[in-house]
């Protein structure tokens, strides 16, 4: 499975803001899809419905199709967090959603 689109949204926490980013598949490199594509492949997103925890989701255009996976702060792999953080600086508001 090759990942040809990412959508990154942060959501939740005090303020419940969504913010977000779009990054095309070749923006990401090997250890990153290895991870996504990991997670993804055995389901192991998790929410652990802390309160006011940040909820990341990544919603991934893929060549088998559509694929997202959702972790909160709790949760977060430690093997996504350093690509969370870059996504995260990326990240400007979106509206409407």
């Amino acid at each position: 499975m090759d990942i040809r689109k990412l959508r990154f949204r942060v959501s939740g926490g005090f303020a419940g803001v969504i913010r977000g980013t779009e990054v095309d598949g070749s923006a990401l490199d090997a250890g990153e899809r290895r991870a996504l594509l990991a997670h993804a492949h055995d389901g192991s997103a998790r929410d652990s419905h802390a309160r006011d925890a940040q909820v990341y989701a990544f919603e991934m255009d893929t060549s088998d199709g559509p694929v997202r996976i959702e972790f909160d702060d709790n949760t977060l792999p430690e093997d996504l967090a350093a690509l969370v953080d870059r996504l995260s600086a990326a990240s400007g508001p979106i509206k409407g959603k």
